[in-house]
C-alpha cells in the first residue's frame, strides 16, 4: 500500500509522530505494572501495603491525569522511586504524564487484597480497608494483619 508507506514515513519518520496512547490503556498499563513492581520489589510488607493504597488512591482521585515522576517521587520508598520509573518505562509508558481513565480497572481498584503464602487471603472493600485493617510487620519481617470490626458471620468455602 504506497499510500499507506508514504503517510506512515512522512509521520513517523520525518515529523517524528506517534499515534496517542487510548487513555484506558495507558491507565490499566500503570495499574498492572505498579502492582507487580510493589509486589516484586517492596519487601516490607507496611511499605508494600502503603504503596498499593496509593496507587489506588491515585487512580480513583478527582484528577484526570497521572505524572509518574510526581507519583513515584511522592509514593515510592526513596530508593525505589528510578527503579519503578525504569519498570514504568520498559512497561510502554514512556511519558511523562499519562491521561486516566479507569474503566478497564474500575472494578479492581474498588477492593483491596492481601495473599498471604500460607493460603490465607484477606479481601475487603478498600475505603474499609484504611479503616479497619492495620499491617505491621513482625521481628523476623513477615506482616501482621490486625482487623477491627464486628463479626458478620462464619461459614466454610
Amino acid at each position: 500500500m504506497p499510500r499507506t508507506e508514504v503517510a506512515g514515513f512522512f509521520l513517523t519518520q520525518f515529523l517524528g509522530c506517534c499515534l496517542a496512547e487510548d487513555p484506558r490503556i495507558s491507565t490499566k498499563s500503570f495499574f498492572l505494572a505498579a502492582q507487580e513492581f510493589i509486589n516484586r520489589e517492596i519487601k516490607d510488607p507496611v511499605e508494600r501495603t502503603q504503596a498499593l493504597t496509593h496507587v489506588l488512591s491515585e487512580l480513583t482521585n478527582q484528577k484526570s491525569k497521572i505524572n509518574l515522576k510526581e507519583f513515584a517521587r511522592g509514593h515510592m520508598p526513596a530508593e525505589k522511586v528510578q527503579p519503578f520509573l525504569d519498570h514504568l518505562s520498559k512497561a510502554g509508558l514512556r511519558g511523562q504524564t499519562i491521561v486516566k481513565n479507569i474503566e478497564l480497572v474500575e472494578a479492581q481498584t474498588r477492593k483491596m487484597a492481601l495473599e498471604f503464602q500460607n493460603g490465607v487471603t484477606v479481601v475487603g472493600d478498600r475505603e474499609a480497608f484504611g479503616e479497619s485493617v492495620k499491617v505491621s510487620r513482625t521481628r523476623d519481617g513477615a506482616a501482621r494483619v490486625e482487623i477491627t470490626g464486628e463479626l458478620k458471620q462464619v461459614k466454610g468455602k
